[in-house]
C-alpha cells in the first residue's frame, strides 16, 4: 500500500466544485415555459452592493468556513435557496445568525448568514422561506471588523454536515456538475410544482408507515412533512436541541414526552426521545389525539376549521391555543410561527404523498443489506453507458448530465442505481477515496472501486469500477465510458 501524506487527505476533503448560475435578487420563481413555477437560485446579496473581503479556506492559522461579503450596514440579505429556518438568533462569534435548511433527494443543504444585529434578523426559527426573500440586513455584530455578511454552505446540514466553498454561488460563469449542485438542483420537481418528494431517510420509512395508520386523518406523508419541519429528520444523541428544550426528531418538550413517550421498539425502557421508533410513534399518537380533539370541537361548534390543520396547530402551540382562538390560533407568534408551520407542512405533505415509499403497504426493514450480486449489478449499470462522452463534472445519481459523465459521476451513478439508493457516494474522486475499505488490487471483486492518477499530494484523480480480470469500466477523458486495464499504480476500495 502506498504511503498517504496527511496533507493529501486534508486537501482531498476540501476539493468540492460547486456551480450554479445565479442572478440578482428578484422573483422567487421563473417561468419554465410550461407554466410550472420553479425556484431560481439567487445571490445572498445583490450585485453591486458587496465585495468579497475574505474567501473560504485557510486564514490566520485557522480555517474560514465561509465567504465574507463586505457591504454597507443595512444592505438587504436574501435567501439563496428555498428552505426552512432551522436557527435564527444569537450564535457564538456570529453575533446573530440565520441557518436555512434545504431538503434534497440525497440530504440536507444548509445556507448560513451571519453577523447581523438583532433588529436585522427578519425571520424566525421554523419559518418557510423562498429564494430571493429578504431575510436580514448586513451588520457588524459578533467577531467582525466591519459591516459584512458571512455566508456559509453546508452539505449534509449545518449541524451534522461539512462546510464547502460557496464561492461559485457568487460566480455566474461557473459550470455545473458537483455534488452540492445536484443537491440544490434536486430541491425542485417542476412536474408537481413543489419541493422534490420522497426525501425520507430509509430508516424512518417503516415507522412512518406504521404511525400513519394509527387513526384516520393523520397519514404517513403528513407525519413525514412534520418531521422535516421539526428537526429535518435529525435523530440520535447528536440531534440538535431547540432553544426551548424540544428534543429528538419530533421535537418533544420534556413534559410532553413524559406523557406520550413509549418504548415502541423494545430497546428500552425508558423510551428514547432521540430514537426514530419511539419518537415517530409518539408523534403519531399525539397527532391522532389532536385530530380527535379538533374533530370533536368542530362537531360541537367550539371551533371552526380543518381538523388536520388544527391538529398541526395544536402540536405546535397546544390544543388550548386552538380552543381559545376558536380555530386556527392568530396574533403574535401564532401568526408568525404557528400559521406558517401549518401551511408549510400541509404543502410538503402533498410532495411526500407522491413519493414511492408512501404508497407501500408493508414496511421494509429499517436497514436492508445490498443483495449478494450487487457488485455485478454495479458493473452492469456502468456498462450500459459505454460510449457515453466524458464531460468534466458530468453525471449524477440518475445518469449523465450536460451530454456526458466523468469518472466519479459514473461510479456514483452506478453504485446508487445498483443499491436502489441505499449507497450514495460523494461527488468527487477525492471524496470517494476517503470512504469504504481498502482492498488489494489482486483481491478486487466486480463492483469495487479502482483509483489511480495520483497527484503531488498522493490523492487519486481518477476512479473506475472493477469488472474482473484486471480490467475496469471508467469514464476516460479520451474515450468516454470504456473498459480498460488497471493502471499499474491502481489501488482499490470496497464501498458496498
Amino acid at each position: 500500500m502506498r504511503m498517504r501524506r496527511a496533507l493529501g487527505r486534508l486537501a482531498g476533503l476540501l476539493v468540492v466544485v460547486l456551480t450554479v448560475a445565479l442572478g440578482q435578487p428578484g422573483p422567487a420563481f421563473a417561468d419554465t415555459g410550461a407554466g410550472v413555477p420553479c425556484p431560481m437560485n439567487r445571490k445572498p446579496v445583490a450585485d453591486g452592493t458587496f465585495v468579497v473581503s475574505s474567501p473560504f479556506g485557510a486564514r490566520s492559522g485557522g480555517f474560514h468556513q465561509g465567504v465574507d461579503m463586505a457591504g454597507d450596514a443595512g444592505t438587504d440579505i436574501y435567501a439563496a435557496l428555498d428552505g426552512t429556518v432551522s436557527a435564527a438568533g444569537p450564535a457564538s462569534g456570529f453575533g446573530q445568525w440565520i441557518v436555512i435548511d434545504t431538503p434534497t433527494r440525497t440530504g440536507v443543504v444548509s445556507t448560513v448568514y451571519g453577523h447581523m444585529y438583532p433588529d436585522g434578523v427578519l425571520v424566525r426559527t421554523g419559518d418557510p422561506v423562498r429564494t430571493g426573500q429578504h431575510i436580514a440586513d448586513i451588520g457588524s455584530n459578533g467577531q467582525s471588523s466591519g459591516p459584512h455578511l458571512h455566508f456559509e454552505l453546508w452539505e449534509g446540514g449545518r449541524f451534522n454536515g461539512r462546510a464547502v466553498d460557496p464561492a461559485p454561488l457568487l460566480d455566474e460563469g461557473a459550470s455545473s456538475g458537483s455534488s452540492v449542485v445536484e443537491l440544490v438542483a434536486a430541491t425542485t420537481d417542476c412536474s408537481v410544482g413543489v419541493l422534490t418528494p420522497g426525501l425520507v431517510p430509509p430508516e424512518f420509512v417503516p415507522w412512518l408507515l406504521k404511525a400513519g395508520v394509527m387513526c384516520s386523518g393523520i397519514t404517513a406523508p403528513l407525519l413525514a412533512a412534520q418531521l422535516e419541519a421539526e428537526n429535518g429528520f435529525r435523530h440520535g444523541p447528536s440531534a440538535p436541541v431547540s432553544s426551548t428544550g424540544a428534543r429528538g426528531p419530533a421535537q418533544f418538550m420534556p413534559a410532553t414526552w413524559t406523557t406520550w413517550g413509549k418504548d415502541y421498539d423494545g430497546s428500552g425502557p425508558p423510551p428514547d426521545v432521540n430514537s426514530i421508533a419511539d419518537a415517530v410513534m409518539a408523534q403519531g399518537a399525539l397527532m391522532c389525539e389532536n385530530h380527535r380533539s379538533s374533530a370533536d370541537a368542530i362537531s360541537t361548534g367550539r371551533v371552526v376549521g380543518d381538523p388536520v390543520a388544527l391538529a398541526l396547530a395544536a402540536y405546535n402551540a397546544g390544543f388550548g391555543a386552538v380552543l381559545e382562538a376558536g380555530g386556527m390560533p392568530f396574533g403574535g407568534e401564532y401568526t408568525t410561527q404557528t400559521q406558517p408551520y401549518v401551511k408549510k407542512i400541509l404543502e410538503r405533505a402533498k410532495a411526500f404523498a407522491a413519493a414511492p415509499w408512501a404508497t407501500g403497504t408493508t414496511p421494509p426493514p429499517p436497514t436492508e443489506a445490498p443483495q449478494p450480486d450487487v457488485g455485478d449489478r454495479i458493473v452492469e449499470v456502468a456498462r450500459t453507458l459505454e460510449g457515453t462522452s466524458w464531460v468534466w463534472g458530468g453525471g449524477n445519481i440518475d445518469g449523465p448530465t450536460r451530454g456526458g459523465i466523468d469518472s466519479p459521476g459514473l461510479t456514483r451513478h452506478a453504485v446508487a442505481q445498483a443499491t436502489d439508493g441505499k449507497v450514495v457516494l460523494p461527488r468527487s474522486t477525492q471524496e470517494q477515496w476517503e470512504i469504504g475499505d481498502p482492498i488489494p488490487v489482486n483481491e478486487l471483486d466486480p463492483g469495487d472501486l479502482v483509483f489511480s492518477g495520483w497527484n503531488e499530494f498522493d490523492i487519486p484523480t481518477h476512479v473506475g469500477i472493477a469488472v474482473g480480470g484486471g480490467k475496469m469500466v471508467h469514464a476516460s477523458t479520451d474515450s468516454g465510458v470504456t473498459v480498460s486495464n488497471f493502471d499499474p499504480e491502481s489501488e482499490g476500495r470496497r464501498v458496498t
